[in-house]
């Protein structure tokens, strides 16, 4: 039972990385943003394994460093992940400029 939740955790966690960036750009549905995060994590499988490596080198290194560097290195880290958002989010503002 408690690898259900861990595993649901897990996908929460990666739909996340998606539904963040496309909800904070376009106005649409719960159903619609979940729906699109799914379709988005799993087109980009490669940058969605890339962000989960980014995230975890960036968890092991915090638990290494002063507590200092907690204040400034977030910013850099989204930063980051948004970089890799940015075709993501201009196809899917191409596609609802169409329609």
């Amino acid at each position: 039972m408690y690898m259900i939740f861990v595993l649901l955790a897990i996908v929460l966690g990666l739909i996340c990385l998606y539904a963040f960036p496309i909800n904070s750009r376009f106005e649409i549905s719960v159903k619609d943003l979940f729906l699109t995060s799914i379709y988005y994590m799993i087109k980009n499988m490669p940058y969605t394994f890339l962000k989960v490596v980014i995230l975890f080198l960036s968890y092991t290194v915090f638990k290494r460093v002063s507590i200092f560097l907690v204040l400034f290195v977030p910013t850099a880290l989204c930063f980051v992940l948004m970089f890799y958002d940015n075709n993501m989010l201009k196809e899917i503002e191409e596609k609802t400029i169409k329609e």
